[in-house]
């Protein structure tokens, strides 16, 4: 989890952005 924190502020490979937009949209469902 905290891998995840440190990477959310800035995603430095575009893999995690799109693990981040996958972690928001289960957030917002």
């Amino acid at each position: 989890m905290e891998e995840l924190s440190s990477t959310w502020p800035r995603p430095k490979r575009p893999r995690n952005l799109l693990s981040v937009q996958n972690i928001l949209s289960s957030s917002l469902i």
